[in-house]
Formats: C-alpha cells, sequence, structure tokens
C-alpha cells in the first residue's frame, strides 16, 4: 500500500508536469501527418526558427522551419514536449540509457526525436507519469 507521503508527492510531480514547472528537459519530437497542425502563426508568415502554438495538452508548442530547397521550399513543424528527465528516466530503461551514460543527450536541455510523431511520444511521456 502506497503512504501518503509518496501518493502526495506522485500527485505533485503530475501536477509540475501539467503546468510545465522544473521541467528540464524538452523532447522535440515530428508533428503527427495525420493530426495536422492547424496552428496560427503570432505574424503574418513563416519564419526561420519561428514558434508556433498549437494549442496541445500542457503548453506544447510546434516549431516551424523553413527549409531551402533548389526547386521549392518546404515547412517541416516539430512539437515539443515539456518534461522532467528523473521520470522518464525512472518509468523507460530507453530514457535512463539516454539521459545518464555518456550519451549527448544526457547534458541537453533540448532532444531531438524527429522521427517519433507527436502522438506517440506525448503518449509515451503520460505513461511516465500516470501508469
Amino acid at each position: 500500500m502506497m503512504s501518503a507521503h509518496r501518493k502526495k508527492l506522485l500527485n505533485s510531480i503530475d501536477r509540475f508536469y501539467e503546468e510545465e514547472k522544473f521541467c528540464d528537459v524538452t523532447l522535440i519530437c515530428g508533428a503527427d501527418e495525420e493530426r495536422g497542425c492547424d496552428c496560427k502563426t503570432r505574424s503574418s508568415g513563416l519564419e526561420h526558427d519561428e514558434t508556433l502554438d498549437c494549442g496541445s495538452p500542457f503548453g506544447s508548442t510546434d516549431e516551424s522551419r523553413v527549409l531551402s530547397g533548389s526547386d521549392s521550399t518546404r515547412v517541416a513543424k516539430l512539437c515539443e514536449i515539456r518534461c522532467h528527465k528523473i521520470v522518464l528516466c525512472a518509468a523507460s530503461d530507453y530514457f535512463a540509457a539516454m539521459f545518464s551514460l555518456n550519451m549527448r543527450e544526457a547534458s541537453e536541455s533540448r532532444v531531438r526525436l524527429d522521427s517519433i510523431p507527436y502522438g506517440i511520444m506525448r503518449s509515451i511521456v503520460n505513461f511516465a507519469y500516470y501508469g
């Protein structure tokens, strides 16, 4: 049985996640194709490295980058999830290895996981916090 102290502690961690307090890492993942981001830009057009408000739970954002090609210009959308390394490490051996071994991500506050769709990463992070 869980003690009152542990229950209060876990509830506080959940609240910190929801309010994005004391978050020490931002996971940057790919926008979901089927989700299609209905974000509105803060200015009239997209600019390099402009951050867009996506209206996602817990204040997540979409980041839009204009990438130049020889014949065309395309926009790559990325979504961000702010969370706590300690929670991810406690819930997942993958994140424990990423943040504790001699890997580059261990010392970074922004970790790019572009190939993982936002919806999947949000589910993984939510599972780490809520089970």
